[in-house]
């Protein structure tokens, strides 16, 4: 079984809940494996996708919407299938 490290990169596009508050606590309490991009205002879903792709560090990045359409589970499923791998 192959090993992977792993970030999480959290984007928040001026929601009008506490999402930057918690992303904030998220990232004390994960230092190093949680990053958090806090925009100034509402560019549009695709800029702010694009905001997270530039700054990812790793081989492979998985998108995941907070409505949860594609589910966190299926990213093992998704990097097997592509890779070959795990």
């Amino acid at each position: 079984m192959v090993e992977y490290g792993f970030e999480i990169l959290l984007v928040n596009d001026t929601s009008l809940d506490n999402s930057a508050y918690i992303c904030r606590n998220l990232v004390k309490e994960y230092p190093g494996m949680v990053k958090f991009i806090n925009l100034s205002r509402n560019f549009s879903e695709h800029s702010t996708v694009m905001a997270g792709l530039n700054c990812v560090t790793g081989e492979f990045t998985v998108i995941i919407d907070d409505n949860f359409q594609n589910p966190p589970s299926e990213i093992i499923k998704i990097v097997k299938k592509d890779t070959g791998r795990l």
